[in-house]
């Protein structure tokens, strides 16, 4: 909010803020020079939980009598439905400001339909102007790089090998001119990673974002997800969760997904992601008996043993004799080794993955006092 206010200051125009932190003495003068009938502020800012005190419903219904509202700004807006249900309540209560009458304009950079429909419904707006543009951002440059164990020296390979050590990193900062986003891990979410990667190349430029890939980095946010009440907001942050995993595992270009995802209408590649720089030719085969027979192997496994982890269903399938599997009686259900011959350890894997993310197959969050392999 702070650089906000600075940016318009900067701009010669005369803007103040409210904020916790901000002197009793200083506020209380803020406050006056707002109830005047003709107030020296060109705009206020103000926080979610300050916006819907008792304390600024009081200043904003003067305002409004003495004509000094004019209108209402609410930025990044995403927020109600991102945050309002548990972090910061305060963007869930943002609705209230409908009962001042006055113009209302909500502002974000990442919206998808459902979200939008969240927004209107929180801020009670039943007719709504909605103005869209196009989440992608031509000059960026997607990519999704498989993880090793230590991805930090991954990415001091990288930026030795490809780019000669000469680079500006941005890890949520905000300056116009950073050249590379680097997650180190996947986001929670596609929103968070648009935000994120957004920070770069708004100097017109070609930065470089990428996210190094490794699927058992999800339980670090499925951990998160576990400690919320079971319910719909839960299982929303599990999708949101799958999503971001399709995108990195799903053979597509990483633009046309997030077109997808935000509601765009569009078949056109990027040509700039590194899938599409690849040039890789993706020949699109039926997997739904394949899928089905995983799923049998999977409930087969089940019955013989409640608990199910991805490793075993992998070694399974593919007919290993290792202890674990040999030690359950695994080899004695039907499915046993059936995907010898039509999968590798890698490309089975990779294929129950993607099961996962498309909740073709479930897994049973582990409680949040648990930790380790999550169960089917």
């Amino acid at each position: 909010m702070l650089d906000q206010v600075n940016r318009l200051r900067a701009k010669g125009l005369n803007v103040c803020y409210i904020s916790s932190d901000l002197p009793s003495a200083e506020r209380d003068v803020l406050i006056h020079n707002l109830l005047l009938d003709s107030p020296p502020y060109n705009f206020l800012s103000v926080t979610p939980e300050s916006a819907t005190s008792p304390e600024m419903e009081e200043i904003f219904s003067t305002m409004k009598l003495k004509k000094t509202l004019s209108i209402i700004v609410i930025d990044e807006c995403h927020c109600i439905d991102m945050w309002g249900f548990d972090f910061r309540p305060a963007y869930g209560n943002l609705g209230h400001l409908s009962s001042f009458k006055c113009p209302l304009v909500a502002i974000t950079g990442t919206c998808t339909t459902r979200t939008q429909g969240v927004i209107l419904a929180s801020l009670n707006i039943s007719d709504a102007t909605i103005v869209r543009q196009s989440c992608d951002r031509k000059n960026l440059s997607l990519h999704v790089k498989s993880k090793k164990a230590d991805g930090k020296d991954q990415v001091a390979q990288l930026i030795l090998d490809e780019y000669n050590g000469q680079c500006g990193i941005g890890m949520g900062i905000d300056k116009p001119d950073v050249r590379f986003v680097i997650h180190l891990s996947i986001p929670k979410s596609l929103e968070c990673y648009a935000q994120e990667f957004g920070r770069a190349g708004r100097d017109e430029e070609l930065p470089q974002c990428f996210i190094f890939f490794r699927f058992e980095d999800r339980t670090k946010h499925l951990h998160m997800i576990s400690s919320l009440p079971e319910g719909d907001h839960r299982s929303l942050k599990l999708a949101e969760l799958n999503d971001v995993v399709k995108m990195c595992l799903k053979p597509e270009c990483r633009k046309l997904q997030l077109k997808k995802y935000f509601g765009e209408v569009s078949n056109d590649v990027c040509r700039s992601c590194d899938f599409c720089l690849d040039g890789a030719c993706i020949e699109k085969t039926e997997a739904n008996l394949q899928a089905v027979k995983v799923l049998n192997c999977l409930q087969s496994m089940i019955h013989v043993h409640p608990k199910m982890t991805f490793n075993l269903l992998v070694l399974v399938y593919r007919g290993s004799k290792q202890k674990e599997v040999l030690a359950k009686s695994f080899q004695n259900i039907p499915q046993y080794g059936k995907g010898k011959n039509i999968f590798s350890d890698s490309s089975l894997q990779h294929f129950i993955q993607m099961l996962i993310s498309e909740n073709v197959i479930a897994e049973k969050l582990r409680g949040t006092n648990e930790w380790g392999p999550h169960h089917f």
